[in-house]
C-alpha cells in the first residue's frame, strides 16, 4: 500500500511541477512581449538559474502571480478593466503583488476598475474554500 501511495504522490508532484514549468514558459513569452521582442532581456529571465530551481525543484508557485502580473502590465497598455482583472488574480493567488498596487493604479485607467481587485480576491478565496473544504 505504501508503494501505491508513493507512486500517486509522485505523480501529483510531477503534474504540479510540470504545470508550473508551463506557466514559467508563459512568463518567458510575456517578458519577450513586454521587452519589445528583445531576445537578450528574455534570455536573462528565461535562463535565470534561480527561477528554474525555484519552479522545477522546490515547486513554489510564485511564477503564477508573476504570470498574472505580467499579463496585467501587458493589457495596461490597451484595456484597463482586463488589466485590473489579471492584477486581482495575481493578488488572489498570493498577497505580495499588493506591493505593486500604487504604481499599477497610477498607470492604468479608469480608476473605478480598481474596485474589481477586492471583488476577484474574495471570489478566489470563496472558490478555494468551497473546492478544498477549507475555512477562510
Amino acid at each position: 500500500l505504501f508503494f501505491l501511495y508513493f507512486i500517486s504522490a509522485c505523480q501529483t508532484i510531477i503534474n504540479l511541477k510540470f504545470f508550473l514549468v508551463v506557466v514559467d514558459t508563459g512568463n518567458v513569452f510575456m517578458v519577450y512581449l513586454l521587452s519589445k521582442k528583445s531576445w537578450k532581456k528574455t534570455l536573462l529571465y528565461g535562463l535565470n538559474p534561480i527561477t528554474i530551481l525555484v519552479t522545477s525543484l522546490h515547486g513554489q508557485f510564485d511564477v503564477l502571480p508573476i504570470f498574472f502580473m505580467l499579463v496585467a502590465v501587458y493589457f495596461a497598455r490597451t484595456t484597463g478593466m482586463l488589466s485590473y482583472f489579471f492584477f486581482s488574480c495575481a493578488v488572489g493567488i498570493k498577497t505580495w503583488p499588493v506591493l505593486f498596487v500604487a504604481p499599477f493604479l497610477r498607470r492604468v485607467r479608469p480608476f473605478y476598475g480598481a474596485l474589481l481587485i477586492p471583488v476577484v480576491v474574495v471570489i478566489i478565496s470563496f472558490a478555494y474554500s468551497f473546492f478544498f473544504h477549507a475555512s477562510i
